[in-house]
């Protein structure tokens, strides 16, 4: 098989793709970034993260989590404190703003995404998710320290 037509090449096509949609369907309504909405969301769904645990399970450097994180609690959207045992360690929470963001922004992510996926029909919509989830395992085997979550 030509690399060109291989499954993972058109999975990393798709990726960068569907983060380029997704980040000017955002930026159309809510004024945020993709990545910005991927904080949102893991400070949402896991309240008092680190700006480096958010950097580890993206797989980006904290200086990148830094300079968004920054410009959210500018706009009122997080909040920081800095943990009691650790001083270097900034935790952050949605502020009520961010909280409306946040689930406007999931709207948006959601619609976004059901026209991509819609174009399938629902059994491979299944396929797929229960072939990612077997070959994630399988990169989670090889990778158990990187979490995608």
């Amino acid at each position: 098989m030509h690399v060109g037509n291989h499954p993972a090449i058109k999975v990393h096509q798709f990726v960068i793709l569907l983060d380029k949609l997704l980040d000017r369907e955002l930026k159309k309504t809510n004024t945020i970034s993709f990545s910005q909405f991927m904080i949102l969301a893991a400070v949402n769904f896991h309240p008092g993260l680190s700006q480096k645990m958010i950097a580890n399970a993206r797989q980006t450097t904290e200086a990148a989590v830094s300079r968004h994180v920054v410009s959210l609690v500018k706009k009122g959207y997080l909040t920081t404190s800095v943990n009691s045992k650790d001083r270097k360690v900034h935790v952050l929470k949605l502020s009520p703003k961010g909280k409306k963001l946040f689930a406007q922004g999931s709207q948006v992510v959601e619609k976004t995404m059901n026209h991509v996926f819609n174009q399938l029909p629902k059994q491979n919509i299944d396929d797929l998710v229960k072939s990612f989830d077997i070959m994630l395992t399988t990169l989670q085997v090889e990778f158990p320290d990187l979490s995608c979550q």
